[in-house]
């Protein structure tokens, strides 16, 4: 970074070296996450300045300078215009959290074309009530994605989605929030925008939110208050659902929602695998291609290795080209042998992430 900066700094001088516009942006995207190197640079020159301000904000993480990035916007409440994602969680420890969500309600009148925007749990903000509004105070009308669990006024929350016609991930919780606002409030849903790429949330969630529309990627979050019959009403839309995932607990019971309404899966991730005997239904899946399990104990990844257990289950689903089991290791990959069917690979274990993102075309 110091090279660049020299050369950057001199630029105005006879024997300075110059460089494309073109070629300077990349090189300064390329630095797009090193924060400290961008305010550098930011302060070298105009021609700097120019280039480095638009990445500074556009992505504003957790990091160390969130809070000074926060609180220039609050200063300067033009730059909000930058910021394209803003991702909040547990926050800068060497700020007190109090100035902190402050700063954070101060910035969102400013925060004209954001896409992205992630508020997930804080436990502190949580203790001073912050953020009241926060959500409906944003008038940015191009986000894409939301993922928001520090529970906003559900009012607030569905008047918000009303404005967004290009969301297309969504992963909020609003169970709670029905339950304390009553079911009338599952009407107000956001009609502004259409079909998802991805859906997750608990059964409350998906009740208000997939009717009418299509979701590709479903993640749903099952309690045991979900009775067999939790979705009867919503067929024709799980019918569209091409990747699905169920989540910590109650996998047994969720079976009834998958075999009779999703024929068009193509891909299973399942949470809290106890015995092989929970798949004896993947044979009413006739697309299912990949498989997804977290093993709970030590015990269930070995029944699930076994050589009849895999045979069992890749009979079941002709179509299945992978099955991958989770476990404290990583990700582990069972595939059909090339060259004799009757026969499974271990293809590897991958620590840093699911298989099946290289296989989903949308991912």
């Amino acid at each position: 970074m110091g090279q660049l900066y020299r050369v950057y700094a001199t630029k105005t001088e006879p024997d300075a070296v110059h460089l494309p516009v073109e070629l300077l942006q990349l090189i300064f995207e390329n630095l797009e996450d090193d924060k400290g190197s961008l305010f550098s640079l930011a302060l070298a020159n105009s021609f700097c300045h120019s280039l480095a301000i638009p990445l500074l904000y556009r992505h504003i993480t957790e990091c160390p300078h969130q809070y000074l990035i926060i609180n220039a916007i609050v200063r300067n409440p033009s730059l909000g215009a930058y910021v394209h994602s803003l991702h909040l969680r547990d926050g800068d420890y060497m700020v007190p959290p109090k100035l902190l969500t402050d700063a954070v309600m101060r910035i969102a009148p400013a925060l004209t074309n954001l896409r992205a925007l992630s508020v997930r749990r804080f436990y502190m903000w949580a203790k001073l009530k912050p953020l009241p509004g926060f959500i409906q105070n944003i008038p940015s009308t191009k986000l894409e994605t939301l993922i928001y669990d520090s529970g906003p006024d559900l009012s607030d929350m569905m008047s918000f989605l009303a404005r967004q016609p290009r969301l297309r991930h969504l992963e909020v919780s609003l169970g709670k929030r029905l339950q304390k606002d009553g079911e009338a409030s599952v009407a107000q849903r956001g009609d502004g925008f259409g079909n998802l790429i991805s859906l997750q949330g608990d059964r409350a969630t998906i009740e208000a939110i997939l009717p009418g529309r299509r979701v590709m990627e479903l993640r749903w979050q099952p309690s045991y208050a979900d009775t067999d019959d939790a979705f009867d009403h919503l067929e024709d839309e799980l019918g569209y659902v091409e990747f699905l995932s169920i989540t910590k607990r109650n996998v047994a019971r969720s079976f009834k929602l998958v075999y009779e309404f999703m024929k068009r899966l193509k891909y299973l991730e399942l949470d809290h695998m106890d015995t092989p005997e929970q798949l004896q239904h993947i044979s009413e899946l006739p697309e299912l291609q990949g498989l997804i399990l977290k093993c709970r104990t030590p015990f269930t990844l070995a029944e699930f290795q076994e050589p009849s257990t895999m045979a069992r289950i890749f009979s079941m689903a002709p179509e299945l080209l992978f099955l991958d089991l989770e476990h404290r290791g990583g990700y582990e990959r069972w595939t059909r042998s090339p060259k004799d069917a009757r026969v499974f690979n271990r293809a590897g274990i991958l620590y840093n992430g699911h298989f099946y993102k290289d296989i989903i075309g949308h991912y």
